[in-house]
């Protein structure tokens, strides 16, 4: 993510960010305690296989356990990852949304004051020029 947008947040969308991932991170965390469990009972199993022939087969398994596992972990990062940025994109449009309406009050407000001071700026002269046409009599 662009360090502008990030910068653009408010305190509660980056701790929402921030939560979401502590989410998927420990997500991932008990997925790779998992994944260490079943490596360390094949590495069991591997130790105790008698011929080089069940070696190989107990290996080509591992791995392919392994490659599997790595598989899935990678799924679920992009997955989190196209979840995060579609959020992100969401609250960014909000924020933008947001932004522009502000916007516009603040020049609605404006105009109503350049109004409001050309008015006292007139009726500030009107009275000057009146006060002085009274003061030449």
């Amino acid at each position: 993510m662009e360090k502008k947008k990030l910068k653009q947040m408010n305190r509660a969308e980056l701790i929402e960010i921030i939560y979401q991932l502590k989410q998927n991170e420990e997500k991932l965390q008990n997925r790779v305690s998992e994944l260490e469990t079943v490596l360390n009972d094949r590495r069991m199993r591997l130790e105790n296989v008698g011929s080089i022939a069940e070696a190989s087969i107990a290996v080509t398994n591992i791995f392919a356990e392994a490659q599997a596992a790595a598989d899935t972990y990678l799924k679920e990062a992009q997955k989190h990852t196209e979840l995060t940025q579609a959020e992100c994109d969401r609250m960014l449009e909000k924020a933008k949304s947001e932004c522009d309406a502000m916007l516009r009050e603040a020049n609605e407000k404006l105009e109503v004051l350049t109004r409001r001071t050309a008015e006292v700026r007139k009726e500030l002269i009107t009275t000057m020029n009146e006060q002085s046409d009274h003061g030449q009599e």
